[in-house]
């Protein structure tokens, strides 16, 4: 009986050391082949005289260059989203973008609050912006297109409802500002999200 018993155990250890064995091949095996799939064999390091590796090319990034965000502009207004962020970039059907941001350039107070507007015309950014676009102190803008070639930027205006600024021409021209009060018994409506949609964006 022992003998069995002991024979078993032996068997038993023998078929898991077959399983592991097979399974470090397979791994091994998956292992070579993806990495044979990420690194071609041409781009192997290669030793210089003085036996220092030198670095292959990046097959993934041609150039850094591409990693090199433009800066569209700059803003020191710390609560930017209020844990919930709006539509604040918004690229067009013909490649053109409008960014947005919760723009301020003062370290306190923030009178200068609004958004922060630049554009892309295809081939480059605006300059950064020096002012918001609003006329008054605003809150988290809200950016969309609007009718065949303009866009609409909506906010809070802290104390008369929602601050309305739109042009027919994106990227250039002056905006037209209205504001959007709520009802009597809540004329400040804060923090909005607006969408556009419909024939040319016209709903909203």
């Amino acid at each position: 009986m022992k003998k069995f018993t002991f024979s078993c155990v032996i068997l038993g250890l023998l078929i898991l050391g077959f399983g592991f064995a097979g399974n470090a091949q397979n791994f091994s095996a998956r292992h070579k082949a993806a990495k044979a799939a990420k690194v071609p064999e041409n781009l192997v390091v290669s030793k210089t005289d003085n036996g220092i590796g030198t670095k292959p090319p990046n097959v993934y990034v041609s150039s850094r260059s591409v990693l090199d965000d433009p800066s569209t502009m700059m803003t020191k207004y710390d609560l930017a989203t209020n844990s919930s962020n709006q539509n604040r970039i918004y690229q067009f059907a013909d490649g053109k973008i409008a960014a947005t941001a919760q723009w301020s350039h003062q370290d306190g107070g923030w009178s200068d609050r609004g958004t922060g507007y630049n554009y892309f015309d295809g081939n480059a950014w605006g300059p950064p912006p020096t002012a918001r676009i609003e006329d008054e102190k605003i809150g988290w803008p809200s950016i969309a297109p609007l009718g065949p070639n303009g866009e609409i930027v909506v906010s809070h205006s802290m104390l008369d409802g929602l601050k309305v600024c739109r042009r027919s021409t994106k990227g250039t021209g002056a905006w037209t500002q209205t504001i959007l009060a709520g009802p009597p018994s809540a004329v400040d409506i804060s923090w909005p999200r607006m969408v556009t949609n419909g024939p040319n964006h016209s709903h909203r």
